[in-house]
């Protein structure tokens, strides 16, 4: 089956043989970076951007591998 996000490289997986009466596929996905989804889970225990730019600068928290390549234009 195909798989949503997985880049040019990854494109297909193996689909899972669980069916459940009444509940719908989940689509494959790829699996998250390190760190890919620190500022929504962080939000969503009620932490502010700037606690959360705080965090960041601190090291707290690691830069994630996707903002560098928004900020860096690479990987």
């Amino acid at each position: 089956m195909p798989i949503e996000g997985g880049g040019e490289h990854l494109t297909r997986t193996v689909s899972s043989p669980i069916k459940i009466h009444g509940v719908p596929k989940a689509k494959a996905r790829r699996a998250p970076e390190l760190g890919e989804h620190n500022d929504e889970v962080l939000r969503e225990l009620g932490f502010s951007a700037d606690q959360i730019e705080g965090f960041r600068a601190s090291a707290t928290i690691p830069q994630a591998s996707h903002d560098a390549e928004v900020v860096g234009g690479k990987r």
